[in-house]
């Protein structure tokens, strides 16, 4: 069980994700209305190699989030029946996305 006193969200920049600042975080979620942003190609490499994991909300794939040559349009969003977050955590071992 999660009380709100364990957890705490604290809002950020793009540009803070980017910084040695985000070890200090367990996670990052990144929220429906940042998600065109979020697609930009200059953060899949931030995603992935990053040592914590990214949460994309309202998104149903990881791909336009992590592969550079992917654009993001609606029809990466969050349709019925779909998860509603997609998660990225780099699997260091085998060098790739779980």
């Amino acid at each position: 069980m999660v009380n709100e006193e364990q957890v705490i969200f604290t809002k950020i920049s793009f540009d803070e994700m980017a910084s040695e600042e985000l070890k200090s975080y367990d996670a990052v979620f990144i929220r429906e209305n940042n998600l065109s942003e979020a697609a930009k190609s200059q953060y899949a490499d931030v995603y992935l190699n990053s040592s914590i994991p990214f949460f994309f909300i309202s998104a149903n794939n990881h791909i336009p989030f992590t592969v550079k040559e992917t654009a993001y349009n609606e029809s990466w969003n969050w349709t019925a029946g779909q998860s509603y977050a997609v998660g990225v955590l780099p699997n260091f071992k085998g060098r790739g996305c779980e």
